[in-house]
């Protein structure tokens, strides 16, 4: 259920950003993503939603040791998802 922007007043203005985007935002196995429509034929894309208090551990993870470099789109975003659910299970 989307929350009214009454009840967001106290939250940051990112979390109010989110919610005028509710539409868009899916969870897909308890990870957060937003919807971005694909433009010219290309397929929609899912925007991995990182929590603020993870981003910087996020970043490092993501761009350091053998999970560093770019290893092509897919492989890339396979990398970063898996980053992610390690660093929230731990």
């Amino acid at each position: 259920m989307k929350p009214s922007i009454e009840q967001l007043l106290p939250e940051s203005e990112a979390t109010k950003t989110l919610q005028g985007q509710w539409e868009l935002l899916e969870l897909v196995d308890g990870v957060l993503y937003r919807c971005w429509s694909g433009k010219d034929g290309k397929s929609d894309v899912l925007q991995l939603l990182v929590p603020a208090t993870l981003q910087q551990d996020y970043m490092k993870q993501a761009h350091s040791g053998m999970c560093g470099g770019h290893l092509g789109l897919r492989r890339t975003l396979d990398q970063v998802q898996r980053s992610l659910l390690e660093l929230l299970a731990t």
